[in-house]
Formats: C-alpha cells, structure tokens, sequence
C-alpha cells in the first residue's frame, strides 16, 4: 500500500465533502450577507433593552480588523414615540475576534458622533415597555409662599399644619390624669369607711371606761389595746399610701399640665417655619424655583439608569460567573488558569462627541469592564465642554472602581452658568427667576449608600412677577432685594436615586424683607394665631385641671381624716397605753407592799410566841425549883 492510500484513507469522502460545502456556504452566505444579518441583530437586541422601537439605518462589517460601523441609529422615547430618546450619528466599533471565540467582548476602541438628544422622529416610534415615570410626592410649597404675603386665617393655619404640638401634649396630660385616677382608685379600695373609724374611737372609749382592779383586767384590757392598734395602724398605713399616691398623680398631672402651658408657643414656631416666616424657614421659593428643573434632571437620571440595567446586571453576573465553580450533573466544570486573563467584557477606551440643546460636549471612557480586580484599574468617564449656549464650561467626571466595593464617584461643574426663564407653573404663585449667574459644584461619591452633596451659588439674580397678580406689590418689593444666594443639597440614601436635602438662604432672605413690609400685619397675625391656640390650649386642659382639683380635694380630706385618726385614736392609744403601765405597776407595787407587811406580821408573830414560850419555860422552871429543889420532867 503507498504512503497517498494510506493518506487518503484516513478521511471519510463522503461526509466531509458535506461538510465543507455547507461550512463554506454559511462562511460565504455570512460574507455577503453580515451587515444585513448584523443590522436585524443589532435592531431586534437594542429594541428589546430600550423598551420602544430602535432604527438602525445601516451597517457595515468590517473583518480585519474585526468590527463594525452602524449609522443613523434612532431609539425611541418610551415616554414619548414622537421623539427619538437618542439619536447617534455613527457608532464605529473594534472587537478582539479572538476573544469573541473564547465567549469574551474585548472592545479595543469604540466611537460615537453626533450624539443627540430628544430629537422628532419621521414616524410614531412603537413601544414595547412603557418605562414609568418617577412618581413626586412630599408637600406642595405653593401654599407656604403664596400664604406668606397673603396669610391665611389662624384657624385655617393651624388646619393646614396637621397635628399640633399642643394637641399631643394634651392627649399626654389626659393620659397622666387616667394613669394617676386608676391608680388612686386602686388605693381607695383599701381605705377604711367612716363607720371603721367611728368604731375605732367607740372601741377605745369602752376600753378607757373598764376598771382596772386587778392584774388579770389590765392584761385583758391590753391585749384589746394591741388588737386595737393593730387594726389603726392598718387603716392609718391604707390611708397613707392612698394620700401618697395622690400626690404622685398630681405631681404628674402638674408636669404634664406645664408642658401643655408650652404646648402653643411651639406650634407658633412650627406654623411660621412651615409658612417661611421663622429665621430657620423651610426651603420654599428655592425648591420650587429649582425643584422642576432637579425633578426633571431625577427623571432623565432614572430613565437613563433604567435603560442601562440590564446592561449593569450583565457585568455584575459575568463577574459572579468567574468567582464561582458550578456542579454539573456528572462532576464539576474546572476553570483552567490562563496566562494572560482578561475579563468576560471589557472596553478599553471609547470616544463619545454630543450635541444638546444648550450645546456640545466631547467624552471619554476608559477601562469598562465586567472585572476591575483582573485588569487593576477603575473604570473612568470623562465629559468635557467649552462651547455651551449658557456657561463657559463644564465637566463631568466619574470613577467606577469595583476591585473591593462597588464604588462611584461623581463630580460635577459648570462655570459662570447663565440660567434664565425660570418659572414656577403654578396659577398661584407665578414668580420666575429671570436671570442670574451661576456656579454649580455636584461632588458625590456612592459605597453602600450615596455622601456628599450639591452647592449652587446665584448671582445677579432678578426675580419678577405679572404685575395684576394678587399681593404681588409686596413680595416684588422683598424680591428686589434679593440679589445673591446660595442653594446646598446633601445626598444621602442607598436607592439608586439619593434623598436629597436642600437648604438655602434665600427663603430666609425673602422672608426677613416680607417681615419689613408686612410687619404690623403678621404681628397681629401671630397675635391671633397665640390666641387661638391658648383657647384651644385652655378648653384641652380643662377637664384635667378638674381632674386635678378633684384629687386635691381627696387628698385634704383624707388628710383630715388622717389627722383626726391621729390625734383622737393613734395618740389617746398610746396615752391609754401608758396609764395601763401605771395602773399595773400601781397594782403589783400594792400588792407588793401588802406581801411584806404580811411577811412582817408573821415575823413578828413568830418572835412573840417564841418569847412566849421562852417565857412560859423559864416560869416552870422556876416552880420546879422552888417546889422540890430540882427540875422534874
């Protein structure tokens, strides 16, 4: 056998003939055909993921090197199918061919031109997913400036406001005035009735009136006394603990009763913070100067963000695809150690031209990727502008870096913005900032949760007004005076769009030259707002009040009763007790007295019968000697 048979032996003619012809056919069918298979991807992917129609006008493949370049591409506003959301001019994009193979997206450079936004289409856009829009919510700030120079009632004011501070403290006064009477009622139910006491001093009067003639009647007497005792001193200490809870819930009703006396001059200050008239004003005029211009910015923030999500969460699942080792039903899938790694996507540098309505602006990315960890670097957006209609410049940029946290930082400014045409859309409040010069400095930085803040410096502002519009002549007078202020935002929060927090000096401003204008007026305003809330203050409080004199009352009485107990029983006992002393010791002295006089008589007795007796021997002893000369017995 020659060494070609063998060679052509070691194919199967007949099944790879097949298979290059129909390998060779889907090479040359994707040859010719790419841009149009390219262009239906590309329309039916970025359709899917805008939520509304995308158009892709053309496409071309290129394949050394490897990329594309599409024009003409219009996505749809979900919001709004009129209008294009964007509108890119040419996008040229450069991939690693390579990579793809290896299931990576290495972008080498990618371009964007003629970037535009909200641009009128030919034809309604279809929809797909209508995004949503951001709900707003929080008080209206109309009132509070149009109540300002044209004040409401007092009654109408405190209606406004909600809940007042005067209301809560009453509810807490009611609520110690109940506490100290349920108590107070538990005390009295160990309290002795007048018939005890009656029978107390019935008792002792018996007592006092037996005689006391001997031992055994005093000991009887005395154990009477101590049951006697016994029985005062339970209802004395009953009575003492009822008179000390008594003055326990007083002392609390007092208290309570003496913040509610504050309770008006709180809500005083509430209402004229709330209504702009306090040196520490809610922000006002400034939110809703500025608040349609932020909420319009919010919402273009949140669609934008919205949009790109899913792009988001892609890299963030690639990047838990690597750390991971999935099981498989058979073993494991092993992830070999490469030599040069490179994340699943990863675009090196891109290059983005814009043109907006208020001018153009040329960008910059760099380093965006599924995996900052693998390649060492954050990822950098750049944004830069010379040639704005109303500044004179303005940057924009951003760090992303996710080799530990997932961190963002933001900073924003424009310099020497000239804003204008600023109204606020609102029949009853149509005041408008018509110019002023301004200087904005955004710095905010995103790890587990949004810091930092905004600061936006006015000046040369003018502010005016319809002439017929109500009250209009007083607070065009305090505008006037109004030429410079700042507005501050703090951002906190860790929802993707941060809670601000705005303070500005302009409300206090306003509201310092209001008070000039309209002095006497607001001060006879206030007055009657005072003298309001004292009466509903003093109709509140009145039941407490004759909660609390009618626990006084108990108190004195029992206190009365507590004296009387004291002075007719506690002590005419213990002077009972005493004279029981005296009397046994009275007794056992005469009886003792009575023993050795008894004692005394005996002795006495007994030495005169011995004398007696002595005496009678000796007689008989004498006759015994005068009779017989001797003793005879």
């Amino acid at each position: 056998m020659s060494k070609a048979t063998g060679f052509l032996r070691l194919f199967r003619w007949a099944g790879l003939i097949p298979f290059v012809v129909i390998v060779g056919g889907l090479w040359v069918g994707g040859y010719l055909f790419a841009d149009a298979i390219a262009r239906s991807l590309l329309q039916s992917n970025l359709t899917r993921i805008q939520g509304a129609q995308v158009d892709v006008g053309s496409v071309d493949v290129a394949w050394q090197p490897f990329g594309l370049v599409a024009e003409q591409l219009e996505f749809t506003d979900p919001n709004q199918p009129t209008h294009n959301a964007l509108d890119i001019g040419q996008v040229a994009l450069q991939l690693d061919f390579l990579a793809l193979l290896t299931g990576k997206v290495l972008i080498e450079s990618l371009a964007v031109d003629e970037l535009q936004f909200q641009t009128e289409r030919s034809s309604l856009g279809r929809v797909v997913t209508r995004a949503p829009r951001p709900e707003r919510d929080g008080p209206s700030v109309t009132e509070r400036v149009v109540d300002t120079v044209d004040l409401p009632s007092p009654r109408d004011a405190l209606e406004r406001h909600g809940p007042l501070e005067t209301e809560a403290r009453a509810q807490a006064a009611r609520a110690a005035r109940d506490s100290a009477v349920s108590d107070v009622q538990t005390r009295s139910e160990a309290l002795p009735d007048d018939r005890t006491l009656e029978e107390h001093r019935e008792r002792l009067q018996r007592l006092q009136n037996q005689e006391l003639r001997s031992l055994e009647a005093i000991q009887q007497v005395r154990t009477e006394v101590t049951d006697l005792t016994s029985a005062v001193a339970r209802d004395r200490m009953a009575i003492d603990r009822f008179i000390d809870s008594v003055e326990s819930g007083e002392q609390d009703i007092r208290g309570a009763l003496q913040a509610l006396v504050g309770g008006p001059g709180a809500d005083v200050n509430a209402i004229l913070s709330t209504y702009n008239l306090s040196s520490d004003g809610q922000v006002a005029l400034a939110g809703l100067l500025l608040g349609e211009q932020w909420a319009g910015w919010i919402e273009d923030g949140q669609r934008w963000y919205a949009t790109a999500t899913p792009w988001i969460q892609r890299l963030q699942d690639r990047r838990r695809e690597r750390e991971s080792v999935p099981t498989g039903v058979q073993g494991y899938f092993v992830l070999f150690p490469e030599d040069n790694p490179i994340p699943r996507f990863w675009l090196r540098e891109a290059r983005i031209s814009a043109q907006t309505a208020g001018g153009d602006w040329s960008g910059r990315i760099v380093d965006l990727s599924s995996d900052h960890a693998l390649i060492d670097r954050p990822a950098t957006l750049e944004a830069r502008s010379t040639r704005l209609d109303a500044a004179e410049a303005a940057a924009l940029d951003l760090v992303w870096d996710r080799r530990v946290d997932n961190q963002l930082d933001v900073r924003f400014d424009v310099d020497r913005w000239r804003v204008s045409g600023w109204q606020i859309d609102d029949d009853d409040l149509p005041i408008g900032l018509r110019s002023a010069n301004t200087d904005l400095r955004v710095n905010a930085t995103w790890r587990n949760g949004w810091s930092g803040g905004m600061n936006w410096q006015f000046g040369d502002a003018r502010f005016g007004m319809p002439a017929e519009w109500r009250s209009g002549n007083v607070l065009r007078q305090a505008l006037e005076g109004v030429n410079r202020f700042a507005v501050q935002t703090e951002l906190s929060g860790s929802s993707v769009v941060p809670r601000t927090s705005w303070s500005s000096d302009l409300d206090n401003q306003l509201a310092s030259a209001l008070r000039d204008i309209v002095g006497a007026q607001f001060a006879e305003w206030e007055g009657e707002l005072r003298a309001e809330l004292e009466q509903r203050r003093e109709e509140l409080e009145a039941p407490v009040r004759a909660e609390l004199a009618r626990l006084e009352d108990q108190r004195r009485e029992w206190e009365q009763k507590r004296n009387d107990l004291e002075t007719e029983v506690v002590e005419t006992l213990a002077s009972f007790e005493r004279q029981l002393t005296e009397e046994r010791r009275t007794i056992e002295r005469r009886a003792d007295e009575e023993r050795r006089a008894a004692e005394e008589r005996a002795r006495q007795e007994a030495q005169e019968a011995e004398r007696r007796a002595r005496e009678e021997l000796e007689n008989r002893a004498r006759d015994a000697l005068r009779g017989g000369g001797g003793l005879g017995f």
